[in-house]
């Protein structure tokens, strides 16, 4: 896989998004089994659309967020215990939601069609909090019941559970908050080597 890396790279450093997403897509053909690069490739595709570097987000947001979704989700498929792709993707849905919240808080005024409106986005908000959970509970899955982990998957765990304890807090779930901050509190002791 020397090669095709090398080949990312290079485009990566000299050619611009789209040469490197044409050579993804080109790749992940010529390589269907190789959860890698399917991660890798949709993670770059969610890193371009949420940078907001410029101030402004691409043109065509939703369609990179739906086809980032696509590629963590085969490269998932590929190899179902690979807690990184499970991560982003609940990161996706997560950051959604939160986004969501903030259109909520900035729709101000007591007309029936502002209630309306907040109401809508907050369920919108929900709807995506739920979305990210079974994500995040598959990183607890995958990692929390290791031993030893590597200070990368330590660093994953606790950002599954960190996440976890924001949702179910918002969600005013005080026992499974509580457990997943007992979780959180305990990864160092518990899985450092």
């Amino acid at each position: 896989m020397y090669w095709p890396d090398t080949e990312l790279e290079l485009i990566r450093v000299t050619g611009g998004r789209d040469s490197l997403f044409t050579k993804y897509e080109e790749i992940t053909t010529n390589f269907p089994t190789n959860h890698l690069f399917f991660y890798n490739y949709g993670l770059e595709l969610y890193q371009y659309a949420s940078d907001t570097t410029t101030g402004k987000r691409p043109a065509n947001y939703d369609e990179l967020i739906k086809k980032a979704q696509e590629k963590l989700n085969k490269s998932l498929q590929l190899k179902p215990d690979y807690s990184k792709a499970a991560l982003v993707l609940g990161q996706i849905s997560y950051n959604a939601g939160v986004e969501l919240q903030m259109q909520a808080k900035a729709t101000h005024g007591a007309k029936p069609e502002d209630v309306k409106k907040r109401t809508e986005l907050r369920a919108q908000s929900t709807k995506k909090f739920d979305e990210a959970i079974p994500y995040f509970e598959k990183v607890d899955k995958i990692l929390g019941s290791q031993g030893n982990l590597k200070m990368e998957d330590r660093t994953a765990l606790k950002d599954a559970y960190d996440l976890l304890i924001t949702i179910y807090e918002q969600k005013n779930v005080k026992d499974k908050a509580d457990a997943y901050t007992t979780k959180f509190n305990n990864v160092d002791k518990d899985h450092h080597p």
